[in-house]
């Protein structure tokens, strides 16, 4: 049992059995952590870079070999669901949707199949909803969970891509690589350096004693699958066909040149155009981000998250008022040295980057500005960077 994970695993393996039974079958276990994007807004499925950090809270996945060949799928937060024969398509319902994907996929490309059936049941202490990869830590869980039982053993990678298909392709997420790579590849004191085009990385240490990170929930909830972020991921691809058509040779659009993309205002459609003014500057960011931080730059790196902001505020339009007066608010309180989306945005929450110590006053001016602004108190709380970071095992 990995260390942290016992409330979390007791309290799943408690009401697992309470709601699919007893089974002389072996439980096997997998935790998947989420993730904290520090920068890279929106540009993982358009090639760009992304610089993110794994966090101790995830998923849970609990597996063991079913009955009759039934699929019982259990979620403690949302219920259970009970199906005779896998959907070749989603409409399961809701989070069920993630679970059927990855097992058609591990029988549709790898041949990993369950005759008699799948008992899987899933617990996570993420908040969902506020852009901390929720839905691919779901995925990466279930996959390794399902591997387990299977008896097989895969690299993280493998198991990342096939939890991204699940999502992008069974469940029809115009989502990137970013989420699941992220879950999948986490490791301590250190930020995972995406490139998310040909899929390589690289570690990037992270001062996680040098700063304190808060997250600042709207309290507004977002879905990925909305309209709004699927309809900017066709913006940003018809961005990449228009441009492709007169200056070709360029793998993705995050891979013209911003100048290129600025002069292009005079025939590109507004919204193509916006779109790919954020992911080419967005990416450029990343990589100078990468840079700084590596200097344990903080200003610095902070002066991008401002910017980063500011982009998805401007170009990509991913944010709402909510979310635009908790930044500005932020920018005035002393020692936070920056803040963006945590997220895909249209909802869900911010995250800030605070000199230790800021944490209160922060915290405390926040909710005053918003509760005056809304008349709501914002959810704000601290994020931790270390603790558990995912692993499987059975009992």
């Amino acid at each position: 049992m990995m260390e942290g994970t016992s409330p979390l695993l007791e309290e799943a393996l408690t009401r697992a059995v309470q709601v699919l039974g007893e089974s002389e079958e072996p439980w096997k276990f997998a935790f998947a952590p989420g993730r904290l994007n520090l920068i890279g807004a929106h540009v993982d499925h358009s090639g760009g870079p992304v610089l993110t950090i794994g966090l101790p809270q995830g998923t849970l996945a609990l597996a063991r070999q079913g009955r009759e060949g039934r699929f019982r799928f259990f979620s403690l937060r949302e219920g259970a669901v009970e199906m005779e024969e896998l959907p070749r398509e989603a409409g399961a319902g809701g989070w069920a949707d993630y679970l059927v994907g990855v097992l058609h996929f591990l029988e549709e490309e790898e041949g990993v199949v369950f005759p008699r059936g799948l008992d899987l049941a899933v617990h996570g202490d993420l908040l969902v909803g506020a852009g901390l990869s929720s839905s691919a830590s779901l995925t990466v869980a279930a996959t390794l969970a399902a591997l387990e039982v299977a008896g097989r053993t895969w690299a993280p990678e493998r198991a990342a891509l096939l939890a991204y298909r699940a999502e992008h392709d069974f469940k029809g997420v115009s989502c990137g690589v970013q989420d699941p790579f992220a879950s999948a590849l986490a490791l301590p004191r250190k930020a995972l350096f995406l490139h998310c085009r040909e899929i390589r990385w690289e570690y990037v240490p992270f001062p996680a004693d040098q700063v304190e990170i808060a997250l600042c929930d709207t309290g507004i909830p977002r879905s990925l699958a909305g309209s709004a972020f699927n309809d900017r991921v066709a913006e940003c691809r018809e961005a990449y066909r228009l441009l492709s058509e007169r200056f070709p040779g360029k793998p993705s659009l995050a891979d013209h040149e911003p100048e290129l993309v600025e002069a292009s205002r005079s025939w590109m459609p507004e919204g193509p155009w916006r779109r790919a003014m954020h992911v080419t500057r967005e990416s450029r960011r990343v990589e100078a981000a990468a840079e700084l931080l590596a200097r344990h730059d903080l200003e610095g790196f902070g002066s991008l998250l401002w910017e980063s902001y500011e982009s998805s505020r401007r170009w990509y339009q991913s944010t709402i008022p909510e979310l635009d007066l908790l930044v500005d608010t932020a920018r005035t309180v002393p020692g936070c040295l920056g803040a963006r989306l945590s997220g895909g945005g249209f909802g869900g929450a911010v995250f800030a980057l605070l000199r230790p110590g800021a944490f209160g006053g922060f915290k405390e001016t926040l909710e005053r500005a918003y509760l005056r602004g809304t008349g709501r108190k914002p959810g704000i709380r601290r994020v931790e960077t270390g603790g558990n970071w995912g692993g499987v095992g059975r009992f």
